[in-house]
């Protein structure tokens, strides 16, 4: 009877944001589950584009939250990431800082250990006007989210259901 007095507090529209927030609420899906997860879902658009372009906040989360080890030369979905940021760079190479972008490229190729989760999110965040509508984007987050270390703890937690519930209300499907 509890679970559906907890529920009704539930306002989001949207059915899978409201189940990722009940995973990590019953303690079936951590954080990075979540960011993960939606970032999957994200990236799911049609002609390369993303389903939606309203992120950003979430990037933000990933630079405070996400711990910033390094990545791991040994991961599974490395390979898969270093695709991605490929394409991201090729994307940004008339940028003001495509320097920067090449450079955390060269290094994902050649010295994976010493790049930090963060970096790219702030290489994301920097040039989110360029990358939000494309679904690359949104799939190296996700690989990312997997990939990495969170945070999570009851704080962590409500500030990702109140990012959640925000990005959702201006979803429609």
């Amino acid at each position: 009877m509890q679970n559906k007095k907890a529920d009704k507090n539930f306002t989001i529209k949207h059915k899978g944001a409201t189940m990722w927030l009940r995973q990590m609420r019953d303690g079936a899906w951590g954080v990075g589950d979540v960011v993960h997860d939606i970032c999957d879902y994200l990236a799911a658009g049609a002609r390369w584009r993303s389903k939606y372009d309203n992120a950003a906040p979430l990037v933000d989360f990933a630079i405070r939250w996400g711990v910033d080890d390094a990545l791991d030369a040994d991961a599974q979905l490395l390979p898969y990431c270093i695709r991605q940021i490929d394409s991201i760079t090729a994307r940004l190479a008339d940028a003001t800082d495509a320097v920067r972008a090449q450079h955390i490229c060269a290094m994902m190729h050649n010295d994976p250990c010493s790049v930090r989760y963060a970096d790219v999110y702030r290489l994301l965040s920097d040039h989110w006007d360029d990358l939000c509508q494309w679904s690359i984007t949104y799939r190296l987050l996700a690989a990312m989210a997997a990939m990495q270390q969170w945070c999570d703890d009851d704080v962590v937690q409500a500030e990702l259901q109140q990012i959640v519930t925000d990005m959702a209300s201006a979803w429609h499907d």
